[in-house]
Parts: structure tokens; sequence; C-alpha cells
């Protein structure tokens, strides 16, 4: 079966019990913690479900950075 989760999300199964969602600066880059059993359809939905946030985090971090670079 392929892959359900993006390429550009960064995905670390960890014994753990729930699932993390991290957007690191300044890039913007996905993080996703997730518990060792859990199915990767269960961590897509997730990530889709979550997807605007993302995006909206993403644009955030890319404004305030262009910001930074004006000084």
């Amino acid at each position: 079966s392929s892959l359900s989760i993006p390429s550009h999300l960064h995905l670390t199964r960890k014994p753990i019990k729930n699932l993390y969602l991290r957007i690191k600066p300044p890039s913007g880059r996905v993080e996703i913690s997730a518990p060792m059993r859990m199915s990767e359809s269960r961590i897509a939905d997730f990530v889709k479900e979550r997807h605007s946030w993302i995006l909206a985090q993403q644009q955030r971090m890319a404004e305030a950075d262009g910001i930074d670079k004006l000084y």
C-alpha cells in the first residue's frame, strides 16, 4: 500500500498515547508524533482534519519571517 502521509510531513512514532502535531519555525515544517500502533490512515485523517489550521500557522510563520527580514 502507498504511504498516505504526505512526504513533506515528518512523522515520528513514539510510545505515547496521543497524536501530536507541531509546526516548526522558521520553515513551517510539520512534525507529527504518533503512537506506535496507530494506523497510517488514522494519522492521515487527522492531518486532513487539521489541514486549514496547518496552512494558517505556516502562513503566520512566513509573514513573521518576512517582517524579521525588513530590519
